[in-house]
């Protein structure tokens, strides 16, 4: 198997669009593709939703060797990836933590209990684009829709960008054996800020919390 096609490579890769996908995301809401507060929100609804879809095949990734999980490689639906993985292996998706060396210059991992995007939320998340890139039943578009003068029109979309921050920023990704996985810093390149996986042992952590949940 080429380096490219390693189940590690190809997390990372999935790791890497996620940051340009949530990077497109900033500069929507920051108005470089235009002033259009409703083609705004459509254009960020359509980048979290690529989002949900690379989290959920990351997952997929990490645990292809869980059984009953290569089934699964041909579906693309994020909420119907992550259901049918909580059924095969639980503790099957990332979990923020904070990463530090000690002393002795081991590795100590702390699980955060941040508001991150939790995988009940995904299918919830999920849903919510794809209400949003739809025109919907014509009731709803005979209504006065007010996208002016709102102050609070991105809201929603902060919010969600926010949970997937704290999430992926730097996480713990387990693989179905509970012994191996891989801790991921989406930021670890110095000069291209490119993700990189820094650990793949569950025994490189010292003195750590419990990395399953």
């Amino acid at each position: 198997m080429a380096e490219k096609d390693q189940p590690s490579s190809i997390y990372i890769s999935l790791m890497n669009e996620i940051k340009i996908r949530l990077k497109c995301l900033e500069d929507s809401l920051d108005g470089k593709y235009g002033k259009n507060i409703q083609i705004t929100r459509e254009n960020c609804f359509l980048q979290l939703r690529f989002v949900c879809e690379l989290i959920a095949l990351g997952c997929l990734v990490a645990h292809e060797n869980t059984v009953g999980a290569k089934r699964l490689r041909k579906r693309w639906q994020a909420n119907e990836i992550i259901s049918e993985l909580n059924k095969l292996h639980p503790e099957f998706y990332p979990q923020p933590i904070d990463l530090r060396r000690d002393e002795n210059k081991n590795f100590v991992a702390q699980i955060l209990e941040n508001d991150h995007l939790k995988k009940e939320e995904i299918g919830i998340l999920y849903g919510r684009c794809g209400d949003v890139l739809h025109r919907g039943k014509l009731k709803n578009l005979l209504k006065n829709k007010n996208y002016t003068n709102n102050r609070d029109i991105f809201r929603d979309i902060f919010e969600w960008h926010q949970k997937i921050v704290k999430l992926m920023n730097v996480h713990y990704i387990s693989h179905s054996d509970g012994s191996t996985g891989w801790v991921v810093k989406m930021t670890n390149d110095p000069t291209t800020g490119s993700p990189a996986i820094l650990i793949t042992k569950r025994e490189y952590f010292v003195d750590s919390q419990s990395l399953t949940r």
